[in-house]
This record gives C-alpha cells, structure tokens and sequence, in this order.
C-alpha cells in the first residue's frame, strides 16, 4: 500500500463510520501527508521489523491532531497491513514542512461583475477555513458551496 492510498483509506473509513470528533479528524488528514519510516528494529514475529506512520500536519491543526493522537493512532492501527517484513508499531505527528504547500498568495480587490463567480471559487480553494461576513445568504449556489466544504471538514 502506498502512502496516498494508507491515507485515502484512512480518511474514507472515518468518513463511512461513527467516530467521536469525526469533522476534526477529517479536517486533519485531508490536510496532511503520511510518511512511512520503516526500522530495523524487530518486531514481534522472525524477521520482521517495526513501521512508524509519520503524518505531517500542517501547523495551524498540529495542537488539534496531537489532542486526537490516540483515535488517529487506533485508525491507522486498523488500516495498516501487515506484512512478513513490517508491522505497524506507532503514528507520529508532525509538523508538515511548509514548503509543501504551495502557497498563492493574492492582493485583495474589489470586483464589480462576476461577483456570484469569484465567491464560488473562493470558497472552492479555501484549505483550513472560511470566514463569512455578511448578515444573510440568499443565493442557493454560494449556500451549497459552503454546505459542501463544512461537509469536507472547512
């Protein structure tokens, strides 16, 4: 299993089963990155050696994802496949470089048309969170737009 797909699998068994602080969880992983660091220290059976699973997490969710360390640590456990040459043996959290997010940074404008166009798409990139300052929202496809990303853990 590769590490895209340990991830992949991590996040979909939370997303289709009940777990506590289910969002936050989702929010995390969906944000991170997993390295295998596999050691040559022997595990419990001939041969056979202890895997680490590193998650980087970005560094605004990092004092989240050490709070929930134990319920992402227990998934893993349960995702992970064991094979004759690696057992899984613990999750770590750490920060994730931040030189691996590739950052746009934007001036702020003001736009007169294609205004509807503009939010949607802002909605759409945001990463970690949005912040809406308006007393109302009365267009349904801006609604949906946010109800999707809360959905997605944003």
């Amino acid at each position: 299993m590769t590490e895209d797909q340990f991830l992949k699998t991590m996040i979909e068994t939370i997303k289709y089963d009940d777990y506590e602080k289910k969002e936050e969880m989702l929010t995390i992983l969906r944000n991170s990155v997993i390295y295998f660091d596999k050691t040559s220290s022997f595990a419990t059976r001939s041969w056979q050696c202890w895997e680490n699973i590193d998650l980087r997490v970005p560094i605004p969710l990092l004092k989240e994802a050490r709070n929930l360390q134990k319920n992402l640590q227990d998934i893993a456990s349960l995702v992970y496949i064991e094979t004759d040459d690696y057992d899984f043996n613990q999750l770590n959290i750490k920060p994730k470089p931040i030189d691996l997010d590739v950052e746009n940074y934007k001036e702020h404008d003001a736009f007169f048309s294609e205004i509807k166009d503009t939010i949607i798409q802002g909605i759409r990139n945001a990463k970690y969170l949005i912040w809406c300052a308006v007393a109302w929202i009365t267009d349904d496809d801006i609604y949906n737009e946010l109800f999707l990303k809360r959905n997605n853990g944003i």
